[in-house]
């Protein structure tokens, strides 16, 4: 492992009715008919954690409540001395039953939720004690409720399941139907009474019948079509825990249906019911409609945070676009009634174009910021199948207005013949739009794999308190997106083991923006004090972060009456790995010319050194130190890595000179497969398309003035790329690179810079054996370094 180059940081993932009124109540009690089923099982925990087991596990993003949380050790642990809190977002505590540790010797403890819990973000923390006395503690976050809908696309570019689509259409259209029915045969019959009698009761019903099943369609087959060896939590937990959006929508057609069954049953049509039935119908479609539209993929929990504006704009679209196309259906199956008054056919076009045109607008509105330009718009699947339904829409756009600009009679007749076709295109941009719906729309999007984020740095402490030079801190803070954030630090020696302090050291931690400018100002900043677990190894609290953006946090502990010690850390808010989404800022000219600088400033070097800290979000930590120096004259481009654990000991190192490579075998230093690797006037590619350039605040580093330059690379396709965000320190003096910080698909990098253009004098080591090098040597591919960002570590 040798850099942010060590690890890819982008990486390629027309009649209705039906005669016997029975069969409509036999779809009724076809859909209420459940079949249960159980599954449980504990999942592993993490790789060197006192855990052997844990459920749920860290990291899951649940779709069903557990019944309750269980914890398996390796070693027994002291019953009496072993808690288990669980924190909602936000650091408040959930009541838990008294814990039960069982076993024998006792090595497992459990307990259970004092109520069912609901969807959201929570944190289990842990500690207890082992046989031989040595404190154990942990906390790890997980989610539930937080799945993109059943059958969606998981990554943008990909297709979902044809089920889903199907369902999702069928929803749209079955509720259009009856709610419309009801709106049509209300507004018609005041005034233009005669249209009433082809809204059909039957068709109605059939409407919401289908609507209702296709709502509860896909959470069945979504399950029936899971692999046997997939894990599935129990049926009627599965239930308990699916999003508010879908029980709405399943309790709204489920009312709806009902009514418009009363409705046929007592031989009326929509236009003869009372005022007051046709506005409760026309409620419940419109309902579930809205219920629908906080069920696709763009609204999906994950997706977080909810943006108002957005939805309202996706809930007038919905509306418009349901009655426009009730009205239409209804149009062509009864126009004739209305083909010998041309002023009233023509009256009823004109409120069906007012619709359609208030639909076509808020659609452009929706898609307009993801598409600033025709060539955005047909880079991407997504874009492609948007552009299909805008050709369909415009299609039927102009057969709308040959109705109704048309005033003769012929020919106002010659024009409706065209309704069946209109018809026909509507019903296919319903099921392109649920097709979109179920796609992740080309944004920062990526997969969302993590219910919060952990993130570790080993720090200098005060000797006379820790006993040891020095301690790695962790910091997990959940929901990694702006509002209040559940925050947890961990103090832990080199080989993982808890480090407990008595008394107990004061843990603080200290939120500043990057993402603003502050204009030579102070940038705000929040800060919190953590309290102290029962063990004194670990700390809990609570923070509120406002805003958006780059973030850095600085965990800070001061032992009683000694040195404070501080652990920093960088963020993106929200975090891609655990909402799918990041930021995507305004493009800033100011700070894209110091973008420039830098980047002609380190791609000019000759030589130079960098540390590097990686972390994949979920606690662990990798360190490495660089020297890389292009080649000069007759000498050759060197480049050496060393990596660390922890603990500070050595696990990998390499020497590359020329076309000659060295690795260390143990002790000893053995010739192996030579690797190219580039030096830093290639690094530059790996920031090919940057965009958002932003200003943040100055902080001297390594004795120079540095500003903070912040921004990001959008996903790319081909070659395959995921988004990644960045945080430059550029000296203002020299325009070097300082520091660098980089969120991607679980990565979370920082650089520190220096020796620029020295003489970094790597030398071939002495080696001891040379005969064991064919069976060492692996395969010629490029070794990653700085700005490579797409290469594999061979050390």
């Amino acid at each position: 492992m040798t850099g942010h180059d060590a690890f890819r940081a982008a990486r390629a993932n027309q009649g209705l009715g039906l005669r016997q009124p029975p069969l409509l109540v036999a779809g009724v009690i076809a859909l209420l008919a459940v079949f249960v089923w159980s599954w449980d099982a504990a999942t592993q925990g993490p790789p060197g954690s006192p855990l052997i087991a844990a459920d749920p596990e860290p990291n899951a993003l649940l779709s069903a409540a557990p019944d309750r949380l269980s914890l398996t050790f390796a070693d027994p642990i002291d019953p009496e001395r072993t808690t288990l809190r669980l924190l909602r977002a936000g650091g408040g505590d959930v009541p838990l039953h008294s814990v039960e540790v069982i076993g024998a010797p006792p090595a497992r403890g459990s307990a259970q939720p004092a109520g069912t819990l609901g969807a959201s973000d929570y944190t289990v923390v842990w500690s207890t004690e082992s046989a031989g006395g040595e404190i154990l503690t942990g906390a790890y976050p997980f989610r539930i409720g937080s799945g993109a809908p059943p059958g969606a696309a998981p990554l943008e570019g990909e297709w979902p399941q044809p089920w889903a689509a199907i369902s999702r259409g069928l929803v749209f259209l079955g509720a259009s139907l009856a709610a419309g029915g009801f709106a049509w045969a209300r507004l018609l019959a005041s005034g233009l009474g005669s249209l009433a009698r082809p809204i059909r009761p039957e068709a109605m019903a059939i409407g919401a019948l289908a609507a209702l099943l296709a709502t509860a369609l896909p959470f069945f087959l979504n399950r029936v079509l899971t692999p046997a060896s997939a894990a599935l939590p129990p049926l009627t937990q599965s239930l308990r825990a699916m999003s508010l959006g879908w029980w709405v929508q399943l309790v709204a057609l489920f009312a709806l249906a009902l009514l418009c069954l009363g409705m046929l049953a007592s031989g009326r049509t929509a236009a003869r019911l009372p005022a007051a039935l046709d506005w409760v119908g026309l409620g419940l479609g419109f309902a579930a409609l809205v219920a629908l539209s906080v069920t696709s993929h763009a609204f999906a929990p994950s997706r977080a945070p909810l943006d108002i504006d957005i939805l309202a704009l996706e809930i007038a679209h919905q509306w418009s676009t349901a009655l426009w196309l009730s009205g239409l259906l209804y149009l062509a199956a009864g126009w004739r009634r209305l083909g010998s008054d041309v002023a009233r056919f023509r009256s009823v076009r004109w409120i069906g174009g007012v619709l359609l045109v208030i639909s076509i607008l808020t659609g452009l509105a929706r898609a307009w910021p993801r598409f600033p330009s025709f060539g955005d718009l047909l880079g991407s699947r997504y874009g492609q199948l948007l552009a299909a339904k805008g050709i369909i829409v415009l299609v039927i756009l102009a057969l709308g207005l040959l109705a109704m600009v048309i005033p003769r009679r012929s020919t106002a007749v010659r024009a409706s013949r065209s309704l069946g076709a209109q018809g026909a295109l509507a019903v296919c941009a319903v099921l392109l739009a649920a097709v979109l719906a179920l796609m992740a729309p080309p944004s920062a999007v990526t997969r969302a794999t993590l219910a919060g984020i952990e993130l570790a740095d080993v720090v200098p402490v005060d000797r006379a308190a820790f006993a040891a030079e020095s301690t790695t801190i962790h910091l997990l803070t959940q929901p990694a997106s702006p509002g209040d954030q559940t925050l947890v630090v961990r103090l832990t020696d080199g080989s993982g083991g808890a480090i407990a302090l008595d008394p107990s050291p004061e843990v603080a931690v200290t939120w500043t923006p990057l993402s603003t400018d502050a204009g030579g100002v102070d940038p705000a900043v929040e800060t919190t004090v953590l309290q102290s677990a029962p063990a004194g190894a670990l700390f809990t609290g609570a923070v509120m972060v406002p805003t958006a953006g780059w973030w850095q946090a600085d965990v800070i502990v001061t032992p009683p009456g000694g040195i404070a010690s501080r652990a920093r850390f960088w963020l993106v808010l929200p975090d891609p790995n655990v909402t799918g989404q990041g930021i995507d800022p305004a493009d800033d000219p100011e700070a894209r010319a110091l973008y420039e600088r830098g980047l002609e400033s380190i791609t000019s070097l000759r030589s130079v050194r960098y540390t590097q800290r990686l972390g994949d979000g979920g606690g662990s930590l990798y360190r490495s130190q660089t020297a890389v120096s292009a080649a000069e004259g007759e000498r050759p481009a060197t480049y050496a890595d060393t990596i660390i654990d922890p603990a500070g000991n050595v696990i990998a190192q390499q020497t590359i000179i020329g076309d000659r490579r060295w690795i260390l075998d143990g002790q000893d230093w053995v010739e192996a497969e030579p690797i190219p690797f580039l030096t830093p006037a290639a690094w530059g590619e790996a920031y090919a398309d940057a965009t958002g350039f932003q200003l943040g605040p100055r902080e001297e580093v390594n004795g120079e003035l540095s500003q903070i330059v912040t921004f990001w690379q959008p996903p790319r396709t081909s070659p395959s790329r995921a988004p990644a965000w960045f945080a430059w320190w550029i000296g203002l003096a020299s325009g070097e690179v300082r520091r660098e910080a980089m969120v991607s698909t679980r990565h979370y990098m920082v650089y520190e810079y220096s020796d620029f253009d020295a003489s970094l004098d790597i030398t071939p080591p002495v080696v001891v054996s040379t005969s064991e090098s064919t069976a060492i040597s692996q395969e010629a591919t490029p070794i990653a370094t700085p700005a490579s960002g797409d290469q594999v570590p061979t050390p």
